[in-house]
């Protein structure tokens, strides 16, 4: 097995066990790792809200169907979901209070999990590994 081969594995076993610990700390506040992320993008994006496309775009990782799955937050009462009145074909979401709420109750939570999950590596090492694995996410970076 290769170099390679060996650290792909050793990352994908990481990722399975980070995502699983975040599934089982947001089971209990109805929320999936996947719902947890669009509250935050949506934070981030203020009152003036972001459209699905803008919001997949900017997700961890794709969602087959984003309209559904911001429809299953809205129904829960986490978002609203109105159409722009400059483009009237652009269907915004924005947080409610609940969703903020939700958001400043989970946030906490998850932050001691990433703690906890990178307790024995220094903050140096934390951005190293940090700056390597952007290494993945950037298509344009160094080919070496």
């Amino acid at each position: 097995m290769s170099p390679e081969q060996r650290a792909a594995i050793a990352l994908g076993r990481v990722v399975s066990r980070l995502m699983y610990r975040m599934e089982q700390l947001l089971k209990p506040y109805g929320l999936t790792p996947t719902q947890y992320n669009v509250l935050r993008i949506l934070n981030g994006a203020g009152a003036e809200g972001l459209c699905g496309t803008d919001i997949g775009g900017r997700l961890l990782s794709p969602v087959p169907d984003m309209t559904r799955l911001l429809d299953r937050m809205a129904e829960a009462g986490l978002l609203v979901r109105e159409r722009d009145p400059r483009q009237r074909r652009f269907v915004r979401a924005r947080l409610t209070d609940a969703g903020r709420e939700m958001l400043l109750e989970t946030t906490p939570v998850v932050d001691g999990l990433h703690r906890e999950q990178f307790r024995r590596f220094s903050p140096e090492q934390v951005e190293t590994l940090r700056s390597l694995l952007e290494l993945f996410s950037d298509p344009e970076g160094p080919a070496t």
